[in-house]
């Protein structure tokens, strides 16, 4: 296929970001060397485009015409040279209006999903921080989560000797970590405490994702105590990497020991108040 003459600038710190730009390349939709990085590109390279945008929406330079393109519209650009027909999501509004609001969720809240900063590079791509935005990425993360705990109870959590929580009794359980972690984020600075929400919106979602090998043990393989336990510990110490990895992209350890004692303390709570119940 004949490439346009395009530069496509992307966040190399980001996963997300390398896997896409990539299938352009695996695709043949970019050459290779019109996808550069922002760690790697030149202060000449970079002042052909708006910097401050750029962090929120990728950036297509279009050689041909001297005209760079940002987020939808960039990609748009990119998939329209093999799939024509996109080009009814640019002139209908109400499909450029979700597509756009969807891309701008995702983009300012990038760097919350995969929680790895930018590299050492001349231009910092972090994203603006959006407070709507993030606001909505927690709830809807929020919301995602709370929907799958009847099915946990059900599919999983019923499955092991000795629980027979209710679903009520058991979302009454994490109210109190959830309530305590989201209380003490007010103890950090405005920024740094959606942040700290943010990561831990991520980890309930990792927790209920981490749980999917247990859910299908139980449902389609055996329902032995030993192996949901043995899947489900291996769960646990993926989330607890995942957390120690998180947070600390938020902010040191040794800073704020007390939110993290308080933390840690909440988890302990929720295990206690299960085994107790249990026991019960």
């Amino acid at each position: 296929m004949k490439h346009n003459a395009f530069l496509l600038f992307y966040d190399d710190n980001c996963p997300l970001c390398v896997w896409y730009t990539n299938l352009f390349v695996k695709y043949d939709l970019l050459a290779p060397e019109n996808r550069i990085p922002f760690s790697t590109a030149d202060e000449q390279t970079l002042s052909r485009i708006d910097l401050i945008r750029a962090t929120n929406e990728i950036p297509l330079l279009d050689l041909a015409n001297n005209k760079t393109y940002y987020g939808v519209d960039a990609l748009l650009t990119i998939l329209k040279q093999r799939f024509p027909s996109l080009s009814f999501v640019e002139r209908s509004k109400p499909l450029s209006w979700f597509f756009r609001k969807l891309y701008a969720l995702i983009s300012y809240n990038r760097k919350v999903v995969v929680a790895k900063k930018c590299g050492d590079g001349q231009y910092d791509c972090s994203p603006s921080f959006n407070i709507r935005y993030r606001m909505l990425f927690i709830f809807t993360i929020l919301a995602c989560c709370i929907g799958c705990i009847p099915i946990i109870h059900q599919s999983l959590l019923l499955k092991l000797p000795g629980i027979e929580l209710s679903v009520s009794a058991l979302m009454a359980g994490l109210f109190i970590p959830i309530l305590l972690t989201y209380g003490i984020s007010f103890a950090l600075p405005a920024r740094q405490r959606f942040d700290w929400i943010g990561q831990h919106a991520m980890l309930g979602l990792l927790s209920i994702l981490s749980l999917v090998p247990s859910l299908l043990i139980a449902t389609f393989l055996s329902t032995e105590p030993w192996l949901l336990f043995i899947s489900m510990a291996c769960a646990a110490m993926f989330v607890s990497k995942e957390y120690i990895r998180r947070i600390s992209f938020v902010l040191a350890f040794k800073r704020f020991p007390v939110l993290i004692a308080f933390n840690i303390g909440g988890a302990l709570f929720f295990l206690a108040y299960l085994f107790l119940n249990t026991a019960l």
